[in-house]
């Protein structure tokens, strides 16, 4: 178990942690996992999920979403940012000599899983496979069923990840979500 620095989108600094196996890799390198946390959480909260599939073979990497625990950035709801960090994982993950590129996959809940989704969805991320659990696949639709906004838990999820933290823009638009007002600029 090692902690690192992994270079996200634009440089951004993002606290990582790499498990890695106690036996040797296999002949072709070893399958990896990359692991996103849900809103507010940190990389700690995948720690005993990593803790077993190193001990099943398998190389992890953890990290602190952006605008999360110790790593950089402001957290801007599973935008640009957050796609390119998830590339930044993959890649940091296949450049190692232990792994086998082509048995790289990614697990994610919540916040992470939509990141998981939409890393593979629009960023065209090639995980071998993909595990999102409690997640979206439409997020506007997830919190504006029938373009009515689920106000307590927008304003719920709002509180999660401090202001300080946070885009500027998705602060601007937090009203507007919790109201329901400016669908069409939210969508």
């Amino acid at each position: 178990k090692q902690d690192l620095t992994i270079a996200g989108a634009g440089g951004t600094p993002l606290a990582a942690t790499l498990y890695e196996p106690t036996s040797p890799a296999p002949a072709g390198g070893s399958p990896a996992i990359a692991m996103f946390h849900g809103l507010g959480g940190t990389r700690a909260s995948m720690s005993v999920f990593a803790e077993d599939f190193a001990t099943q073979g398998y190389v992890v990497v953890t990290f602190d979403a952006r605008g999360h625990g110790e790593s950089g950035g402001l957290w801007g709801l599973d935008g640009p940012n957050e796609h390119g960090d998830a590339r930044a994982m993959y890649d940091f993950l296949a450049a190692r000599p232990e792994v086998n590129a082509t048995k790289i996959g990614a697990f994610g809940v919540s916040l992470g899983g939509g990141a998981v989704w939409n890393s593979t969805a629009i960023t065209k991320v090639p995980w071998a496979a993909i595990v999102p659990e409690a997640t979206w696949t439409s997020l506007y639709q997830a919190l504006f069923p029938q373009d009515l906004p689920k106000s307590g838990l927008i304003a719920q999820l709002g509180s999660l990840v401090p202001d300080a933290r946070t885009d500027p823009e998705i602060l601007l638009r937090k009203p507007d979500a919790i109201a329901g007002t400016n669908l069409a600029d939210l969508h």
